[in-house]
């Protein structure tokens, strides 16, 4: 299936959550994101060009373009990510060259996540009449997970100096330093 054309079906996804359903010891992974693989495409590609080969290409009217577009596997990604998150799984993650969008997906999941509790909440509450509940909703709760459990980055390729923001973020959405990994 080609990216380019991509339909947005989501079966794929239907198909990953039915199989870690059916295997409950299951992870997520290995899911990420590569801004390292390009290809070189006519100077006028547009994305829907089906066809065939232009002998006339040169070296000067050629471009790159990320093999799959971020787009396409940000999308994807943040999907895993929130399968994850609502199956309690540990994920493993490689990213190439393409920290700015692990930081913008992480981002992207926790706010969904934090929107997905606040109206699991606000359900509960509109469907609850017994002022005991009402009162023990005012209280303090335990933070929720707003990413995955545990994240292993698998074959880190990122420099050392990003490690504390990949920490900050993780503790960003709730998942202490300690249940994230790293493997070189």
């Amino acid at each position: 299936n080609s990216f380019d054309d991509n339909d947005g079906s989501e079966e794929w996804l239907v198909e990953l959550k039915q199989r870690l359903v059916d295997h409950p010891d299951s992870i997520v992974g290995e899911i990420g994101l590569d801004g390292a693989r390009w290809r070189e495409v006519e100077e006028n590609y547009d994305n829907s060009d089906k066809g065939g080969k232009n002998d006339n290409i040169t070296i000067w009217n050629r471009k790159r373009v990320l093999s799959c577009p971020m787009k396409h596997q940000r999308r994807a990604f943040e999907q895993q990510l929130l399968l994850a998150v609502e199956l309690q799984r540990p994920v493993s993650i490689h990213v190439v060259k393409a920290w700015g969008e692990l930081f913008d997906s992480f981002d992207t999941v926790r706010n969904k996540m934090k929107n997905k509790y606040l109206a699991e909440e606000k359900n509960a509450l509109a469907t609850t009449t017994d002022d005991t509940l009402l009162s023990s909703n005012r209280r303090k709760k335990p933070k929720r997970l707003l990413l995955p459990p545990k994240i292993y980055f698998h074959a880190f390729s990122g420099k050392e100096g990003i490690i504390p923001s990949i920490l900050a973020a993780c503790e960003k959405g709730n998942v202490p330093r300690e249940d994230v990994f790293f493997g070189f």
